[in-house]
């Protein structure tokens, strides 16, 4: 690249972030004060677990839709449609007021529109970085996102517990309103960068070309770990909520205050695999990080309180996001931009679907064995999956 394209392409990549950041706020405040409302309203998991699983199974059809098109639209284009069409989306929940299927049908649509996005972003921030530059921006990144957690959530606990049920379309409007900010500011990225048709490489998503049959290659690992990370994150998540309101006997506020502690912790993650010593030994920390995620669950049993519970969380999404981390950078290295996006939404759409499914099985698991020892089965499951980034593969030819 030369001066002028690394000049336009640092422009590019603030201006990403700070849409990033802006838009996945709004993503955030809405799934999360859903979640919290319709809690209160019913108070069953199962119930509650819909909308979770609404908006991660979007990302799983994504992964689909861009195996097969890809827009010939430049990406400023595509990145400002998007926001316009989810603030649509947005406004369209106000509008259908209390009717729960109809909120269920707009919510999917609004999860959909934003889970294709993501998988533009990722094509983008590889398509304005070379190898040397992603290890930092991804890193970076994947910060910022876990930030918007802490900010969508902590806003959405608060309004949970101070508007009454008949206001909740409030909420509604609020997410709306993010998305003319992230859409007008947009327009401030390079017009002429496109994305590229995905090239389908079957043997760098760890299918044999020949026999049709799945085999554990270089690349198997990124996968297979993010999907057990993040299904223990979204069932630990959940049973963190009944964990609150039935042993703490507390509030929505002190729910969202420890998942604004895990997303601290998930972002200082993020941002300590750039200290050198981490980086260079990436591999072996990132897999203590995931053994020693699982090993703090089992202090579950202690029955903390909610500064101890507090800690629990915070460290353990230190020790989870480093590995995630590691496994993001891995697959940012390890494609180009003509199959990143496929490769980026297959990711998601594993994770996301593993994270679904999560959601009712924590909840059974909750219904039937009970918070603790469903606690202690994701402290099992992380410590089983941590050796992954060891087991000796087949390398990719």
């Amino acid at each position: 690249m030369n001066t002028f394209q690394n000049t336009q392409n640092r422009r590019n990549f603030k201006v990403l972030l700070l849409c990033d950041f802006i838009s996945s706020f709004g993503n955030c405040f809405l799934s999360t004060a859903i979640v919290l409302f319709r809690y209160k309203e019913a108070y069953n998991l199962l119930t509650v677990s819909i909308f979770p699983m609404i908006a991660i199974s979007a990302r799983f059809i994504s992964y689909f839709l861009n195996k097969k098109f890809t827009l010939k639209l430049s990406f400023r284009t595509i990145f400002f449609c998007g926001e316009v069409l989810t603030c649509v989306f947005a406004l369209a929940l106000y509008f259908v007021g209390k009717n729960f299927w109809a909120i269920v049908v707009v919510y999917i649509c609004f999860s959909l529109f934003f889970a294709i996005l993501e998988t533009y972003r990722a094509e983008f921030l590889r398509a304005i970085s070379n190898n040397e530059q992603i290890h930092f921006r991804q890193s970076v990144s994947s910060g910022i996102n876990l930030l918007v957690v802490v900010a969508g959530s902590l806003c959405a606990g608060f309004i949970a517990d101070k508007l009454p049920m008949s206001k909740q379309g409030l909420m509604y409007l609020i997410t709306a309103g993010v998305y003319p900010i992230t859409a007008t500011l947009i327009l401030l990225i390079s017009k002429d960068i496109f994305p590229l048709m995905q090239v389908l490489e079957n043997q760098e998503i760890g299918m044999d070309k020949n026999k049709t049959l799945f085999r554990f290659t270089e690349a198997s690992p990124i996968f297979i770990g993010c999907t057990v990370i993040m299904f223990v994150g979204g069932a630990a998540s959940l049973l963190t909520m009944s964990y609150i309101f039935n042993i703490l006997k507390s509030n929505a506020t002190m729910y969202s205050l420890l998942m604004v502690a895990s997303a601290l912790g998930a972002a200082a993650g993020s941002f300590l695999v750039n200290v050198p010593v981490i980086k260079k030994n990436l591999k072996p920390i990132s897999t203590f990080g995931i053994a020693g995620c699982g090993s703090l669950f089992f202090l579950i049993l202690l029955r903390p309180g909610f500064l101890p519970l507090l800690s629990i969380l915070f460290l353990s999404s230190i020790m989870s996001s480093v590995a995630m981390t590691y496994y993001s950078i891995k697959l940012f290295t390890y494609y180009q931009q003509n199959t990143i996006r496929t490769k980026s939404a297959l990711l998601q759409s594993l994770t996301q679907l593993s994270e679904s499914l999560s959601k009712p099985v924590s909840a059974l698991g909750e219904q039937n064995l009970g918070i603790i020892p469903s606690f202690l089965i994701c402290g099992v499951a992380m410590t089983i999956c941590s050796p992954i980034n060891y087991i000796k593969v087949k390398k990719d030819t």
